[in-house]
Parts: structure tokens; C-alpha cells; sequence
């Protein structure tokens, strides 16, 4: 939002000599017109952040009853049924029968279909990994059976100015193929990987029928493969944030293993996880300069999602942690903090504290601030509360050191 230039004039400095009565009172009416019509303008931004809020509570809302009842058709056929997850990208057959699992951490693909011989499924199983390694995200979003609803709801429910389209991408095209394949060059694909030999047959939930499973390995360097993919926007909003190249990938590849469509239960989407509520808040701010709660399909696109994670990182380590005097403790602190926040890292160091002080980040400085570097990341790596917090802080930096080798 462009904010008018009579508001802009509140910071001049003005002065005043020989006035009269009456151009002072034009003076003293003019400035209460303008202070007028910031407190409007400041309203204004306030207003529309509790709306963006409300709609994306909504949107939540619905979405999360839309995942449960959709779970609750498939589990007529699969035992506890997955539909998102933040490494995964999973997808199931209009008829429920067929799914398709791409584990991005652990580098497989797996086909499974319900059927009555060896011969059908192995026709099913064709079809679904000759979508599996073509499609690409808008067109796996337009065509989904869940993800269809959910883009109806967030059409339905989300502002015009929310409903942001995300660009498409490839999913697996560009990682199982050297360059954009051919229809021959997909049915050689299809034909190698899908065939008796290879298929594994188990009963099936439904009596008489039986679950036939096929397991895939992707290529050994498919996460150096999506990191190109991304190196160009991820070394420009590096750049623009001035936040280390090799730190965004690490982060990226501890988020979503680079899964363009990764969703988790918080909920967080996209390459680099982004919480609307919080740190997309955050990011928001910093870049635009304004809050808001974007939408889920802002964080769908891959280089929005990428512009926001990397502002965030620059909130935590340039904003959050700025009194932190030594660089590698504030970088722990953000690392650490990008995965439970910036309250949870302070707990750490303000533990045995009264309560209302234990999140506190001033509060913590001067135990931060009074350890080494390594002390720092050792307090965090044992100490912080949650389990999954504390290996992060340790993969992701872990994952930086091997980037940075890379000179990416």
C-alpha cells in the first residue's frame, strides 16, 4: 500500500516565523487534518490484517475438514492413509485404488494399486508412474481430487488479493530425465521400472483383492539436482538479505528435501515452510512493509516461497538476535529459531527464570552473550525442548558445510 504523500509531509520539519493568528490556525488545522489521516491510514493496515487473518483461519477451517473427510473415503481401502506431508509428495487415483508416494528425503518413488491379477495392475501401475514422473505442479493442483476442493475453497474463501496463482514447475520431469522427455522416452521409462519382476503382491484390505507395490530409486543426486534448479533465485534473495547462499539451501533441504509442494501439519508450505501466521507475518513486514497472512498458493510458488524464507532468516539474525556480539552464537540462534521460534531458543537460556522472562530474547543476551560460539550451540543441541529443534540445528548446519564445499 502506497502511503500519500500529505502523510510523508508528518516527518518534515517545518518553521514558522511572523505568522499571523489566521495562518497559524491554517497551520494547526492542516496538521491535525494530516495527523487525521494517518491514524486512518495506520487503521487501515490494522484492518487489513486481522481480515487476512480471519480468512486464512477460515481457510484453514475448512481445508482441515475437507483433509479429514478425504482420509476418511480412503481408508476404506488403505490402512491410515498419508495425503501431505512436507518430504512426500503424495497423491492418490480418482477411484481411490491407485497411490503414488515420491519420498524426497529417502530418494524413492512408490506405485501401488489395488486389483484382481498381476496383469491389471501392472497396467495401473504403468499409468500412475507415467503421471508420477510428467506432471507438473499446476496441473497436479487442477487435476487432484483434494487439491481441487482446496483450491475451491481458497477461491471461496480468501480476498481477490489473496488468491495468488503460483507459477509451475516441474516435479520429477527434470530429475529422472537429462532434458524435457518425449512420449517414447516416458514409455522406455515406464516400460524399465514397471514389470513383474519387480512387483510385490500383498492382500489388499478388501477381501479378494490384492495391493500390488512397485519401489523406485530416484537418482543418487536429485537434492544437488533441485538445488540448481532453485541456485539462481536462492543466490539473488541470498544477496538481497544478505543471508549466505549455502544457509537457504541447507534450510530449504531440512524443510521440504526441496518438495515444491510440501505441506506439513502446522501447517507450513512450500521449499522453505513458511508459517503464514508467523514467520510469513514476519517476512511480510520486512519486504513489504505492511503485515499480512498470505495464502497458501503465495507459498506454492517456488521463488515467492524462497523470497519470504530468506527474509525471515534476515528478521531472525539481523532483528531478533541483533545484540547477539558474536556471529556464529547468532547464527545458531537463528537456525535454531527458524524451526521453534525465537521464544524457544531464549528458553534455553533464561531457564529457571520466572516465568514471564523464560521466552524473552533480552533476557537472554547476557547468557548468550557470556558463552563461546560452540558453548552456544551445544546449550541449544541438548537443551532446547523439542527433540526434532535440536537435530535440526545440527542437519542444517551440516547441510550449509556441504553446500558451501559445492560452491554452488
Amino acid at each position: 500500500m502506497k502511503i500519500p504523500f500529505s502523510i510523508m509531509l508528518l516527518t518534515s520539519i517545518f518553521w514558522i516565523s511572523g505568522a499571523s493568528t489566521a495562518s497559524n490556525f491554517d497551520y494547526q488545522s492542516k496538521m491535525s487534518s494530516m495527523q487525521g489521516e494517518f491514524k486512518k491510514y495506520k487503521k487501515s493496515l490494522i484492518d487489513d490484517f486481522n481480515a487476512s487473518k480471519k480468512e486464512f483461519a477460515e481457510y484453514l477451517k475448512q481445508v482441515k475438514g475437507e483433509i479429514e473427510g478425504y482420509k476418511a473415503s480412503l481408508s476404506k481401502n488403505w490402512d491410515d492413509p498419508e495425503v501431505i506431508s512436507k518430504t512426500k509428495w503424495i497423491e492418490f487415483s480418482d477411484d481411490q485404488k491407485s497411490r503414488s508416494e515420491v519420498d524426497f528425503e529417502n530418494n524413492f518413488i512408490t506405485i501401488q494399486t489395488i486389483a484382481n491379477s498381476s496383469e491389471e495392475a501392472s497396467d495401473k501401475l504403468e499409468k500412475v508412474l507415467r503421471r508420477v514422473v510428467t506432471v507438473d505442479t499446476n496441473e497436479y493442483r487442477s487435476t487432484n481430487a483434494l487439491e481441487k476442493k482446496i483450491q475451491d475453497i481458497n477461491d471461496e474463501v480468501m480476498s481477490s488479493s489473496s488468491r495468488d496463482k503460483s507459477n509451475s514447475e516441474d516435479i520429477l520431469a527434470d530429475i529422472v530425465f537429462d532434458k524435457a522427455p518425449d512420449v517414447n522416452q516416458v514409455n522406455l521409462y515406464v516400460k524399465k521400472h514397471v514389470s513383474n519382476q519387480k512387483i510385490i503382491e500383498t492382500p489388499a484390505k478388501i477381501k479378494g483383492e490384492n495391493t500390488y507395490t512397485i519401489k523406485i530409486p530416484l537418482p543418487e543426486d536429485t537434492a544437488i539436482k533441485k538445488a540448481k534448479k532453485y541456485i539462481s533465485k536462492v543466490k539473488e534473495q541470498g544477496y538481497q538479505q544478505n543471508i549466505s547462499t549455502s544457509l537457504i539451501l541447507g534450510i530449504i533441504q531440512t524443510e521440504s528435501y526441496f518438495n515444491p509442494l510440501a505441506r506439513s501439519h502446522v501447517p507450513a508450505f512450500g521449499l522453505m515452510q513458511i508459517v503464514p501466521e508467523t514467520a510469513g507475518v514476519d517476512a511480510h513486514q520486512h519486504l513489504f512493509g505492511n503485515k499480512k497472512v498470505v495464502s497458501a498458493d503465495y507459498l506454492y510458488d517456488s521463488d515467492r516461497n524462497i523470497k519470504m524464507g530468506a527474509a525471515y532468516l534476515h528478521v531472525l539474525y539481523y532483528k531478533y538476535f541483533r545484540e547477539v556480539k558474536d556471529p556464529m552464537s547468532r547464527l545458531y540462534c537463528s537456525i535454531a529459531a527458524y524451526n521453534t521460534g525465537a521464544g524457544n531458543v531464549s528458553w534455553v537460556f533464561n531457564r529457571g527464570k520466572g516465568f514471564k522472562h523464560q521466552l524473552s530474547v533480552v533476557n537472554a543476551l547476557p547468557a548468550i552473550n557470556s558463552l563461546t560460539s560452540d558453548e552456544v550451540y551445544d546449550e541449544l543441541v541438548n537443551n532446547l525442548k523439542y527433540e526434532e529443534a535440536r537435530n535440526y540445528l545440527k542437519k542444517v548446519i551440516d547441510r550449509t558445510s556441504k553446500f558451501s564445499a559445492l560452491k554452488m
